[in-house]
């Protein structure tokens, strides 16, 4: 029988789906939040160790470029500081040197323009990506954690971690969900005091 889209919610990580691929770098969701931040170190504990990983940063629409201002007559040749861009770029540096920190290697930080679900599903595809990280706050998933594992392929998982408890989804099919079989293995738990 086909595997059955899987999503449960443990100890701050919410995990989807399954997956078959194996070969490929993670991809990770940075927007420069602390979730994304704590995300991306957890990033090295679930895989294992090092790995390779994309950096991706969505950016819905863009601003319309400033009017020039005294401001950027002053600034010159720095005025780009001032833009869209350069914002994002301090996002993205940011992001890979906490990959760099955490022991990943970063093949690729990417800006890209559109939906985020669409932009990660798109860089999962494109790079044959076996996993999707995003950060998460709060207690449940955010609403673009829970739309990204609704289109999310069988064959990618996704987790959403607030960077405590680690699980990884294992394949489960519809006969083993009845039959209440376990499908979730814990990868890292916290230590206990």
């Amino acid at each position: 029988m086909a595997d059955k889209m899987l999503s449960h919610f443990y100890r701050g990580q919410f995990v989807a789906h399954t997956t078959t691929r194996q070969d490929g770098p993670i991809v990770l969701g940075c927007n420069g939040s602390e979730e994304s931040t704590r995300a991306i170190t957890a990033a090295s504990r679930l895989a294992g160790g090092p790995a390779d990983v994309i950096l991706v940063c969505a950016i819905r629409a863009p601003s319309p470029p400033p009017r020039p201002t005294r401001l950027h007559d002053a600034l010159k040749a720095e005025a780009y500081l001032l833009t869209d861009r350069a914002t994002v770029d301090e996002v993205l540096r940011r992001g890979t040197e906490v990959a760099l920190v955490a022991g990943l290697r970063p093949l690729a930080a990417l800006y890209l323009r559109g939906d985020p679900v669409r932009v990660l599903l798109s860089t999962a595809e494109r790079y044959q990506s076996p996993t999707i990280i995003a950060g998460m706050s709060g207690q449940s998933p955010s609403r673009l954690v829970r739309r990204l594992a609704r289109r999310l392929p069988s064959d990618v998982a996704l987790i959403a971690t607030d960077g405590t408890t680690h699980l990884r989804s294992r394949p489960a099919s519809t006969t083993q969900l009845r039959n209440q079989t376990k499908a979730w293995r814990a990868l890292h738990r916290p230590a206990t005091a």
